[in-house]
């Protein structure tokens, strides 16, 4: 099978990325863009048999018209959600349309999740759960010997520090001199003053970073893949948060992660129950086989059918959406734009800058 990669590129460790490697891995055929693509898109579509896309924020109708297409031409196609899509989606009207639109052109909607696929369905775009193929997620991985001081990680991405727990993590600082942490992503200059502090910008080796804690921080405030907490656990890790997924040491507060840290200090040890669980549930070859698996049968009644029900799909939507053929950037969400009640959405889109998109 012969899988072509298009959406957000969100560098070496994007979702995309990931499953674009545990596919290879598992015998399939990948590509993805380039930019100097000398072929013509429709061209492009008859070299592949599925399209696997990803992104969190619609700036322009192209990506719609590129699925369009690649369904026209019977490829099988996917839109895997994860990371901050929802929100974006509850925050931004034309993402939204964008999103439902491409669940009309028969385009599979796969979530990490349940809780994620729950979001989705209060958006009214129903998600099968695919949990997601993570290279560094696997049944061969040993634990590895903790650190010598008890040690914390937590990620925290300067720009969205608060959609990660960031309040709940400096307030865990505050209370625990005695605790080591490390703290990825953020503004070291905001920890000038704790020396039981430290601040890596960067993780290129995101194993060798989780050799480094004892245990995990996880206290995002949004439903996600929760991909470093199956590293984590993948190493005999232990994850404390608000990770939704089983043997986790749930908690939403400072209290209750100072709880569940002090009782951690007092034995610890090797989760084993969250090695085996992520070993039989989330190994990156059994995920990937299970989406080549799942991508197949979506192929199985022959390019010819999808193509009959994708030309028809796409002409119904070019009637319900005929904004699909404008070739004008759509306006980015703005505070003053945002409708929606829930806080988190509004927090996310005066987090983020961002810039006006570019004429598709």
């Amino acid at each position: 099978m012969r899988i072509h990669f298009i959406g957000d590129d969100s560098g070496c460790d994007s979702i995309a990325v990931q499953h674009a490697c545990a596919m290879a891995d598992a015998g399939a055929g990948v590509s993805a863009e380039s930019a100097d693509e000398p072929r013509s898109w429709r061209a492009r579509c008859r070299e592949f048999d599925a399209l696997h896309v990803t992104f969190s924020l619609a700036r322009d109708y192209s990506l719609l018209r590129r699925v369009r297409t690649a369904r026209s031409a019977g490829a099988a196609v996917v839109r895997y959600w994860a990371g901050l899509d929802v929100l974006w989606a509850s925050a931004h009207p034309p993402t939204r349309r964008v999103g439902r639109a491409m669940a009309e052109l028969g385009v599979a909607q796969w979530a990490p999740n349940e809780a994620v696929a729950a979001a989705l369905e209060r958006l009214g775009v129903r998600a099968d759960v695919v949990p997601p193929a993570d290279p560094h997620v696997s049944a061969d991985a040993e634990p590895r010997a903790f650190p010598r001081d008890f040690t914390l990680l937590a990620r925290l991405p300067a720009e969205l520090r608060e959609l990660y727990g960031g309040g709940i993590v400096d307030e865990l600082i505050a209370r625990m001199p005695g605790v080591r942490f490390l703290v990825l992503g953020d503004d070291p200059r905001r920890y000038a003053k704790y020396a039981h502090v430290e601040v890596l910008t960067a993780a290129d080796d995101v194993l060798r970073t989780l050799t480094r804690c004892t245990a995990l921080l996880e206290v995002k405030r949004f439903p996600s893949a929760h991909r470093l907490a199956l590293e984590a656990m993948s190493l005999g890790r232990h994850v404390i948060g608000t990770a939704a997924l089983p043997h986790v040491r749930r908690a939403d507060s400072a209290e209750g992660l100072a709880a569940a840290v002090s009782l951690l200090r007092r034995d610890p040890h090797f989760h084993l129950e969250g090695r085996e669980y992520v070993a039989r549930h989330h190994d990156a070859r059994l995920c990937a086989r299970a989406m080549l698996d799942r991508l197949q049968q979506m192929l199985d009644p022959g390019r010819g059918a999808l193509a009959m029900r994708g030309n028809a799909a796409g002409a119904r939507l070019a009637l319900a959406m005929p904004s699909i053929f404008s070739r004008r950037p759509i306006p980015p969400p703005t505070p003053e734009s945002v409708q929606s009640a829930d806080p988190l959405v509004r927090l996310l889109v005066e987090s983020v800058d961002v810039p006006a998109a570019v004429t598709a």
